[in-house]
């Protein structure tokens, strides 16, 4: 399993938490590292504030198109973007953290809809 994936559908890259999830219908547990669709400066700064600030976990079984990238390097373009956007601690936070373990799946079900934030789903 690769680290980050680039989706060309969303136009985003994330963090592969898991392809092997325990949720029905779920092959993939992954974190934003860039906002989806986030290709203008005005919806670019809305959508890490919204999307990758917040830690947005998305478990989906949405298949990997041809045009996706999968890889254990994070392009230095996404990196500087978020470090810009979100800083060096949440940055080094997003790419290292376990958020799979403090994820409840009971909570994750509740809030989801496309997924749902680390602070509504985390076990308490």
């Amino acid at each position: 399993m690769k680290k980050f994936h680039w989706s060309s559908y969303w136009h985003c890259w994330s963090r592969v938490l898991t392809n092997n999830s325990h949720e029905p219908g779920c092959s993939f547990v992954e974190v934003n590292l860039t906002p989806v669709n986030g290709n203008n400066a005005r919806s670019l700064k809305a959508g890490y504030e919204n999307q990758v600030k917040l830690i947005r976990i998305r478990a989906h079984g949405t298949l990997r198109g041809p045009n996706d990238k999968e890889t254990n390097e994070l392009p230095d373009e996404a990196l500087a973007e978020m470090k810009e956007y979100v800083g060096e601690d949440l940055t080094a936070r997003l790419i290292n953290e376990d958020f799979l373990s403090q994820i409840d799946w009971r909570l994750y079900n509740k809030f989801n809809n496309g997924g749902a934030n680390l602070g509504d789903i985390k076990k308490r």
